[in-house]
């Protein structure tokens, strides 16, 4: 409903919906019923789009809210379902990956892997930042990981290097 309401005051020229469908995220984790703004039902409402749009129209017109209410609470259903389907692959890379270098000596090559599952497109610097492995450390795990062709480089440059997990990103960023 509060979705609804601000779609009806459509208060910006662009990006109401983004915002109105984050709003209903942001209310959930205020309310206790997300633990975190880990739901984002824009990938269903866009496959979904015209009926969407319908049902916010019949409630303007004809005060349709049961069908509004139905039609939202399956399109959260429908994500939910989709992202287990996602955490449930990511968790069987990331210990595909993890058992590809287990028992290894490189303790920093590990945490590296865990590290690019919560943040798949990182620098060295972050890394070494968030890891507490030298510099040193994090560049030979980085380097080992690149050549077995798990994350890339992206920027070309020599400096302020940036690496990318394209395998982790297919799963998050459908």
């Amino acid at each position: 409903m509060v979705h609804y309401q601000f779609e009806a005051i459509h208060p910006f020229l662009d990006g109401n919906g983004r915002l109105g469908r984050l709003l209903v995220v942001m209310l959930l984790v205020e309310w206790g019923m997300l633990s975190g703004p880990f739901l984002s039902i824009s990938e269903v409402i866009e496959t979904r789009r015209n009926e969407y749009i319908d049902r916010l129209r019949s409630v303007s017109a004809e005060g349709d809210w049961e069908g509004w209410i139905t039609f939202f609470l399956s399109a959260v259903h429908d994500q939910s379902e989709r992202d287990q389907e996602r955490i449930a692959r990511l968790m069987q890379l990331r210990e595909q990956w993890r058992d590809r270098y287990q028992g290894g000596r490189s303790g920093s090559l590990l945490h590296l892997v865990d590290f690019i599952f919560e943040r798949p497109v990182f620098s060295a610097q972050q890394a070494e930042e968030q890891l507490d492995y030298t510099y040193r450390a994090i560049l030979n795990a980085i380097e080992r990981l690149v050549d077995d062709g798990l994350i890339h480089e992206v920027t070309g440059q020599r400096r302020n290097r940036v690496y990318i997990a394209d395998k982790v990103m297919e799963i998050v960023m459908p």
